[in-house]
């Protein structure tokens, strides 16, 4: 049989000692922690004025953790703003924040600088700030947030370059700066940060080349460099970004001609290259991109034919105006049945007085307006039917149109094209009524222009 000894009895004394003695110390820690943070809440004027309960985990504003300790402060400014000169009188004191993984003031009015002391932050992984007055430089001290997964910092008046330290941040996800007074050209080293899926540095005044770099970002759906004074060509890296969605890169001074590598970026739904220098013809290939809904190559120098029409088309804005391109208008256009806004508006010749426009609607402009440009009264029948079949049905109707060329309106019932928001009529003349409206909307869409209605003959009908 094992004895003990009298040396293990009294190491086991000496142990049970310890734990006696650490767990009330322990305890004592933690209520001295929350007893700091409630104290450096209560500093600030924002939760003397709104909160009245003694446990500021109770507080709206606040999340805590199981042991009580602060995890995450959002203040919802907007609802008290109105109220103080400032919504938040002061910075926090972060070093009585040790668990804080969350912090956001947007629209709390804050101004001046970010204090170095937000460094000590080091278990933050979300950080928001955006829409507020703040200036100066960011601190050197955010490359502790090593946790950080999202940082929201626009909105502000933030100046200087773009610090590269913000390549340590590797854990970082969503990452926005946009519209403050930021200067100098975009890091090569943001391209480092390869689990970002959204950048927007859009609204400063960054200028030189976009660095090739970016092209390693291979999860990135959103990128926003719009509105700077961005010059050179686009990286032909960025044929890489094969998750990308929205790329909008208008409003600078890129040059170049579009690259081809475009045409990889299969989920693409958003381009926008409008207001820069770039030259070339528009590469034919971009009409494979099916998922673009929203394009614009506006106000560049690109010239030769417009072959980009997708198929299926699934576009709802192109605006290709204030161009150099030459040729029809592509019959493509016709397929577009989503297209709310169209401008074509282009100079066919810098030195005549020559041009060929169209701009507006094409959702509510008769095909032959949008691809052969041929202008008659029976133009304004067709936009008519289409609102009156959007009034009725309560939504544009959009991939319908076609279907409604190819059958005709028996055998519908109201119910089937009323929009279902609104309560079924009661009334057998409103409901003769409606259908008549409906009928009459569905001559003024034929295709062809000479089997539609007049104008006269639809009042005609509406007003018997």
């Amino acid at each position: 049989m094992w004895m003990w000894s009298s040396s293990s009895m009294e190491n086991l004394v000496v142990l049970l000692g310890i734990v006696f003695m650490l767990s009330p110390t322990s305890t004592a820690a933690s209520d001295f922690n929350k007893s700091l943070e409630a104290k450096a809440l209560l500093a600030n004027l924002w939760w003397r004025n709104n909160s009245s309960a003694s446990n500021h985990c109770s507080w709206p504003e606040i999340s805590c953790n199981e042991e009580g300790s602060v995890v995450k402060i959002d203040v919802n400014c907007l609802n008290y703003c109105y109220r103080y000169q400032y919504c938040v009188q002061n910075w926090l004191d972060f070093s009585s924040f040790p668990n804080i993984k969350a912090l956001s003031f947007d629209d709390c009015k804050l101004r001046g600088i970010i204090p170095e002391q937000i460094g000590l932050l080091s278990n933050l992984t979300h950080l928001s700030l955006s829409r507020n007055f703040l200036s100066g430089k960011l601190p050197i001290s955010f490359t502790n947030l090593t946790q950080l997964v999202a940082l929201d910092l626009s909105s502000n008046y933030f100046t200087g370059i773009l610090p590269s330290q913000i390549r340590s941040l590797k854990n970082l996800v969503h990452l926005d700066l946009s519209r403050n007074l930021f200067v100098g050209s975009v890091p090569p080293s943001f391209g480092s940060i390869v689990n970002l899926t959204f950048l927007d540095l859009s609204g400063n005044h960054l200028n030189s080349s976009i660095p090739w770099e970016l092209g390693n970002l291979q999860k990135l759906e959103r990128l926003n460099l719009r509105d700077n004074n961005l010059d050179g060509t686009i990286p032909s890296t960025f044929g890489y970004l094969n998750k990308l969605k929205i790329l909008t890169l208008g409003m600078n001074h890129i040059n170049g001609s579009i690259p081809l590598d475009i045409q990889n970026l299969k989920k693409l739904e958003q381009l926008d290259l409008g207001r820069n220098d770039l030259v070339g013809a528009i590469p034919r290939d971009l009409g494979k991109l099916s998922s673009l809904f929203y394009l614009d190559f506006s106000s560049n120098k690109l010239s030769g034919n417009v072959y980009l029409i997708p198929n299926p088309c699934h576009l709802e804005h192109l605006d290709l105006s204030k161009n150099l391109m030459t040729g029809n208008i592509p019959n493509g256009l016709s397929r577009c049945y989503l297209l709310e806004y169209l401008d074509l508006t282009r100079l066919l010749d810098p030195d005549s007085s020559n041009q060929t426009v169209i701009a507006g609607t094409l959702g509510y402009i008769a095909p032959e307006l949008a691809y052969t440009m041929a202008l008659t009264e029976k133009c304004d029948v067709y936009s008519f039917g289409v609102l009156a079949l959007e009034t009725i049905g309560g939504k544009h109707p959009g991939q319908l149109l076609s279907s409604l060329n190819r059958f005709s309106g028996y055998g519908i019932s109201l119910a089937d094209i009323l929009d279902s928001r609104l309560t079924y009529p009661s009334d057998e003349q409103i409901q003769k009524d409606l259908l008549r409206v409906y009928n009459v909307a569905l001559a003024c869409i034929l295709t062809d222009p000479k089997y539609r209605p007049t104008m006269r003959s639809v009042s005609q009908e509406l007003s018997r």
